[in-house]
């Protein structure tokens, strides 16, 4: 008598157990280069939103800033009533304001978040050495300063005062929750120029 053709048991259970497998792999494998793709989008987004900042701050003759957080940027205009307007120059304003020139918010994709801060750009000078650079947590809120000469600094008077050296800044971007090192970008923003460059490790 024939055997009826078909699976046994056995071989049903070997083919859902390969196919899990590779299951889990291709979602292992699709979740890192998702990770990745926020770490790299959320540096692109800051890096943008600096030149654009910068930019508006040149063009108008007047102070801009960046307010930051973790995982939430946007850009606005200091009015006149924001800061005081002769040496040495200070502001009390950390937050954007609500009736002056205000950038859409943006917000870090699911897996990216900036973790850490510095208040210099913390990258290799021409010379060969590298910065003194204090990375501290990034807090809940930071201000972010753009002077009308194209400076950029964590201080608002470097930004305002010609004679000034503005020191710039650095922001260190991860992957939320999980610590890994290939997925670590900085953007560092020269103090003189407030040109902005992304670099792939920290």
């Amino acid at each position: 008598m024939r055997r009826a053709r078909g699976f046994t048991l056995v071989e049903l259970m070997v083919v859902v157990a390969i196919t899990s497998v590779l299951g889990t792999m291709a979602v292992i494998s699709w979740r890192k280069s998702r990770s990745k793709t926020d770490i790299d989008n959320w540096a692109t987004q800051f890096r943008n939103l600096v030149m654009q900042t910068s930019k508006r701050a040149t063009a108008t003759q007047l102070p801009f800033m960046i307010q930051v957080s973790g995982t939430r940027l946007q850009y606005c205009q200091l009015d006149t009533a924001d800061f005081t307007t002769t040496p040495p120059y200070s502001t009390t304003r950390l937050t954007c304001p609500s009736n002056s020139e205000n950038g859409v918010i943006l917000r870090a994709p699911d897996d990216a978040q900036i973790s850490l801060f510095a208040a210099t750009a913390d990258v290799v000078t021409a010379t060969g050495t590298a910065p003194v650079v204090n990375r501290l947590p990034m807090p809940a809120s930071k201000a972010l300063y753009f002077g009308r000469n194209g400076t950029a600094s964590t201080v608002f008077n470097e930004v305002m005062s010609p004679g000034v050296v503005a020191t710039g800044f650095t922001a260190y971007i991860n992957r939320q929750g999980t610590d890994e090192l290939e997925k670590h970008r900085r953007v560092v923003v020269y103090g003189m120029s407030s040109r902005a460059r992304i670099i792939d490790n920290y």
